[in-house]
């Protein structure tokens, strides 16, 4: 049987949304119905590749199977967990966006190219790199890694089609280039759309957003996220 941490990097207590609690208290009661063997782990107040790393640790010495992440602002769909265990794959996310518009997945086809706008429903895809908000992680995976598994501002250095590019990743990818390294393949789930929350900023357009009664901005309702048959299609894998 599967035993799996879910692990959650949180920047704030005084900032985790009521709404984004209360969900997440239904996602994991289903879990528990279930009978999935699950357990929450949370890093208080650290950057996310130092919680992430943690987080890791954590679940290594403790000899659990899989590391799932939540990010602290990420509404995971109902039964998101089960869905990604039944993809079978190492290393898989939900489809997420960044907080800014236009809008932004968190899904890369390869490291040097900007994220794909849409994708289409219901496929399991291979890409280079997908953003850790939700990402489920075969913890058998980290034996082929040496540390820091995650790490945020690290220069990159490569060529691209003999040009030089230097720049600095993120944690997501510089875990995504690590996994490259050892021939480890990334997939994104497109089953259903992770729901981001931020709270309300001057520079976002609420008129494209459902406001919370609490300021805050759900994203993804009111987006038209998904590619349709006519517009072509990502190559499933």
């Amino acid at each position: 049987m599967n035993k799996i941490l879910i692990a959650i990097p949180v920047r704030a207590l005084d900032e985790i949304s009521t709404a984004w609690d209360k969900w997440m208290e239904l996602v994991y009661r289903n879990m528990v119905d279930e009978g999935m063997d699950v357990k929450v782990e949370t890093v208080v107040g650290e950057f996310y590749d130092t919680a992430r790393n943690k987080l890791v640790d954590c679940a290594i010495e403790n000899e659990y199977s899989h590391i799932f992440f939540i990010d602290d602002d990420i509404f995971i769909p109902m039964r998101g967990l089960q869905v990604l265990l039944e993809s079978e794959k190492d290393v898989i996310s939900f489809l997420a966006y960044a907080k800014e518009v236009p809008l932004k997945s968190n899904v890369f086809p390869n490291f040097y190219f900007f994220s794909i706008p849409k994708l289409p429903k219901n496929k399991v895809m291979k890409v280079d790199w997908v953003g850790t908000g939700c990402m489920l992680i075969r913890t058998s995976v980290f034996d082929k890694l040496e540390k820091p598994y995650f790490g945020a501002g690290v220069e990159v250095k490569d060529n691209l089609k003999g040009t030089k590019v230097s720049y600095k990743t993120s944690e997501d990818e510089f875990f995504c280039r690590k996994l490259r390294d050892v021939n480890v393949d990334v997939y994104v789930n497109t089953y259903d759309l992770c729901e981001h929350l931020c709270r309300k900023q001057e520079l976002f357009f609420p008129s494209l957003n459902k406001l919370e009664e609490d300021g805050s901005i759900v994203y993804g309702e009111f987006f038209d996220v998904w590619l349709k048959e006519d517009e072509g299609e990502m190559k499933n894998e």
